[in-house]
């Protein structure tokens, strides 16, 4: 059986998310993927995944570690019909992706920044379940789904922690881009292996 990264609820610190919110430092623990949702991909020759049959995603690399960022409903949070505003939901995936390109991965923004890229978002899809309301605590999971020449599709899962019930899910596409030229490039070796845990 396959094992998978995921951080798990032991607070070590806390690290900003830029829009005064705190993330907290999650310890890792070793966890056996979720069944659900999981697609059985093999692995070809040149190691990266396949689908054989059922379509080709040959030039992709397959990634199933999962991290985990604990936040917190604020005030701002809610708007006049008493829960968390749906466009906060973007603001915490960015929140936590912005703490575990560091935490988890060991390449934060600053990073790439001053490599002169940046990881433009190209879409977004994102579907309400239910409602997080004021004082809730909540992880927020993501993980990279597949990885190609130039960018890379972010999974995410907003759970309340208290019930562990998905209010929000999705995934957004990012792309790669030269931050002189705002246009795509391919994604360094580098960056492809240390992303690709």
């Amino acid at each position: 059986m396959r094992q998978d990264l995921r951080m798990r609820a032991a607070p070590a610190g806390a690290v900003g998310s830029g829009s005064g919110r705190k993330a907290e430092i999650m310890a890792p623990v070793m966890a056996a993927p979720a069944a659900r949702g999981k697609r059985n991909l093999g692995r070809g020759k040149d190691g990266l995944a396949s689908r054989g049959r059922r379509g080709d995603v040959r030039g992709m690399t397959n990634v199933h570690a999962r991290f985990e960022s604990e936040l917190q409903v604020r005030p701002d949070d809610i708007d006049l019909f008493q829960h968390v505003h749906s466009s906060r939901y973007l603001d915490y995936v960015l929140a936590a992706r912005y703490d575990q390109m560091a935490r988890c991965y060991g390449m934060p923004w600053e990073s790439f920044t001053e490599r002169g890229l940046g990881w433009y978002m190209a879409s977004v899809t994102m579907n309400y379940r239910r409602p997080l309301k004021l004082g809730d605590r909540f992880v927020v999971r993501t993980w990279i789904e597949k990885i190609d020449d130039d960018g890379a599709r972010v999974a995410y899962e907003i759970e309340r922690k208290e019930t562990g019930k998905r209010c929000v899910d999705g995934h957004a596409e990012y792309k790669l881009v030269n931050l002189a030229t705002a246009r795509a490039v391919p994604i360094p070796d580098d960056i492809k292996a240390r992303y690709s845990i």
